[in-house]
């Protein structure tokens, strides 16, 4: 979490959300959670790689450049016991190579540094994305109390 983000209003909401069933609860952080992280999903897909010209999938289907962009996905989680929320940002399975990209090639032997679109992606965004989720959940937690 960077430094200096604070979220106002804390402890009444999480009076309000404590009160709350475990699945109507569990459904609000996986509501919020996702919501908060659409700004990080479309900063990653503004830094991540493009090829210059198209190529072939590990399927031999040949793609356009961009395809990576295009397949990063966004999925939500909630742990077993109703107590935790969870976001991936991931490609789908016909672009795995996306985060494996370095600025000289694909290694696979950890030579050279990684391409780093997906930290630089989350850190310009992680401040929106928490103050998004304290949004949400304000909202999600006033909307179940009143009813």
């Amino acid at each position: 979490m960077a430094a200096g983000n604070t979220v106002l209003g804390v402890e009444e909401l999480s009076k309000d959300f404590q009160r709350l069933e475990a699945a109507a609860a569990a459904k609000i952080m996986r509501s919020a959670a996702g919501y908060a992280f659409t700004p990080v999903l479309s900063n990653i897909k503004a830094n991540a790689p493009v090829s210059e010209k198209a190529h072939t999938t590990r399927r031999d289907r040949i793609v356009t450049p961009g395809f990576l962009k295009r397949n990063l996905v966004k999925k939500t989680k909630v742990s077993r016991d109703k107590s935790r929320a969870f976001v991936s940002i991931f490609p789908k399975p016909e672009a795995f190579y996306g985060f494996v990209f370095v600025p000289g090639g694909i290694t696979r032997f950890g030579k050279g540094s990684p391409n780093d679109f997906a930290t630089r992606g989350f850190e310009a965004a992680e401040g929106q994305a928490i103050q998004r989720f304290s949004e949400k959940m304000k909202i999600e937690i006033e909307k179940a109390a009143a009813k």
